[in-house]
């Protein structure tokens, strides 16, 4: 097992009725999670997504993410940042 670091899950959902996008709409997502691998990151990932309001995910890749916080900016900065804090981010696009 190696040292806990950020994993990037690129994910396609639909969106479910308590999410914040239309009911029915798919999209791919980005997961960033904390996690001692890939593989765990991908089980990790589910759970964010669940309580999101994420339906029919689809793990399609996973791979460790190396961030320099202080160097990225905008969506992806902040992603970063608030899994580095609350142990997982999500980013949505159609």
């Amino acid at each position: 097992m190696s040292e806990t670091g950020l994993f990037l899950v690129k994910v396609d959902a639909v969106a479910g009725e308590a999410c914040q996008y239309p009911a029915g709409q798919a999209m791919r997502l980005l997961v960033i999670c904390k996690a001692d691998s890939a593989d765990e990151a991908t089980a990790a990932a589910l759970t964010p997504l669940t309580l999101a309001g994420w339906t029919q995910a689809r793990m399609l890749s996973a791979g460790p993410l190396e961030p320099d916080p202080a160097a990225l900016a905008g969506t992806a900065g902040d992603a970063t940042r608030h899994a580095l804090a609350n142990g997982y981010a999500i980013i949505a696009y159609p």
